[in-house]
């Protein structure tokens, strides 16, 4: 099981979020996943950082793409109710034609069950590790990038 990142963020339901959203092709699934990024309480920790959270969205920008929707409509749609500061970034950020998996760090898999997303640390092929080592692999990746940010900041 994926461990949570330093902002609190946990990558493995991120992808499981994104991953619904395009196996159902709703358009409001989509929405409501974006809007709950944007706003809901679980994810505060996320938007403490403008780069985690637009991480965190690529996936569902990617999505609204895959599905024929028009990510700069949907992200205007989701912006709603959001923060004003937040809202804004979800409204430029819909309008971006340079979300890619490799510029932000995700790929799209097809499986039996559907295509499935999956954050991609920097640097990490992770189509070479087979799906079963997986998330074990992430997790120790998290587990050695905690460790070195407590060394880093230890006096």
């Amino acid at each position: 099981m994926r461990v949570a990142s330093r902002t609190g963020r946990n990558d493995a339901m991120l992808d499981r979020v994104a991953t619904d959203a395009l196996r159902s092709r709703s358009p409001e699934k989509l929405e409501a996943s974006i809007r709950d990024l944007l706003s809901g309480l679980d994810n505060a920790g996320l938007r403490e950082d403008s780069r985690d959270l637009m991480v965190a969205l690529a996936p569902l920008h990617d999505c609204a793409r895959r599905i024929g929707l028009d990510p700069a409509a949907v992200f205007d749609a989701a912006a709603e109710g959001a923060s004003p500061e937040t809202a804004q970034l979800a409204r430029e950020f819909g309008r971006r034609t340079d979300v890619s998996g490799h510029s932000f760090a995700f790929m799209v898999e097809d499986t039996d069950e559907g295509p499935e997303y999956w954050h991609v640390p920097f640097g990490v092929d992770l189509k070479q590790i087979p799906r079963e080592e997986r998330e074990e692999f992430l997790a120790r990746r998290v587990e050695e990038f905690e460790r070195r940010l407590e060394e880093d900041q230890a006096p």
